[in-house]
C-alpha cells in the first residue's frame, strides 16, 4: 500500500525496539510502548532542540522559494490549529 520494501521497515522496527519506544510480541507483529508524561516532553523538548540547530546549519542554502513555501505550511499550519483541525496541522509537518 505505501510502496516500501518490507526489509527497511522491519530495520526500523528493530532499531525502535533498541530504543524501547517498541515492543515485539509473538503473533502480534510491533506494538508502540507506552510513555510516561515526562517521557514524550523530553523526546518534545530533544527535537526541538535538534531541529532548531538543523535549521541554522541549513538556512544558508535556502532559496526564496523555500522560504515562501514554509511560509505558506506555517500559515496553513496555524489556521488548522486555530480551527482545532489536529490531524490537518500535524499532518503539514
Amino acid at each position: 500500500e505505501l510502496n516500501v520494501s518490507r526489509i527497511p521497515v522491519r530495520e526500523a522496527l528493530l532499531q525502535l525496539e533498541a530504543e524501547g519506544l517498541v515492543n515485539f510480541e509473538a503473533h502480534k507483529g510491533a506494538t508502540a510502548t507506552m510513555l510516561s508524561a515526562d517521557q514524550i516532553d523530553e523526546i518534545f523538548d530533544l527535537r526541538a532542540l535538534l531541529e532548531a540547530e538543523l535549521l541554522r546549519h541549513s538556512i544558508v542554502n535556502l532559496t526564496p522559494r523555500d522560504l515562501l513555501e514554509a511560509e505558506a505550511i506555517l500559515y496553513d499550519l496555524e489556521e488548522a490549529t486555530a480551527a482545532g483541525d489536529t490531524q490537518l496541522a500535524t499532518g503539514k509537518l
